[in-house]
């Protein structure tokens, strides 16, 4: 028997909570960001960052999709 004429339930506010700020990965189409495991990052050839991040404990892309939810 189909429950079709049920409507859906509200999302819980812990729903919510845990998927506020997510958005979809625009290099990879990802809908859940990766767990980043790197600890250090690249630099360029005058030793600038260009990717924003230096050393993990200071921020990564983890930290930062934490920070936004």
């Amino acid at each position: 028997m189909s429950n079709f004429s049920t409507p859906p339930a509200q999302p819980r506010l812990e729903t919510l909570s845990i998927h506020g700020g997510r958005q979809v990965d625009p290099s990879t189409g990802a809908v859940v960001s990766p767990i980043h495991l790197s600890t250090t990052f690249e630099r360029d050839a005058e030793g600038h960052y260009h990717h924003g991040y230096i050393y993990t404990r200071s921020g990564n892309p983890n930290r930062m999709d934490l920070e936004a939810c």
